[in-house]
Order: C-alpha cells, then structure tokens, then sequence
C-alpha cells in the first residue's frame, strides 16, 4: 500500500505555480499583431491580444 502523500501546494517550501493567463485575442489584427498593411496594429499595439 502506498502511503505517500502529494506535496501540498500551500506550503511554504514548495516551488510557487506559474498560471498562464490567456486573453482576448485583437479584433483587429486576430491575434497576429500586425495590421492588414504590414505595420504594427495600432488597437494591440503588436502583442495581438486587448
């Protein structure tokens, strides 16, 4: 029977989580980051997300 137990997130000695947070891709430019005339979107400002 195996008895261990799973590291509990809580702790203080346990490495901290990294969560990724997703938003809302530009309506703009879809997410690519560059407008239809190949510049930069100016709504996302290139990080293809609002």
């Amino acid at each position: 029977m195996d008895d261990h137990i799973p590291d509990d997130p809580q702790r203080e000695d346990s490495p901290p989580v990294v969560v990724c947070v997703r938003r809302w891709a530009c309506g703009t430019c879809g997410g690519r980051g560059i407008a239809s005339e190949g510049e930069t979107c100016p709504d996302c400002n290139g990080f293809g997300n609002c």
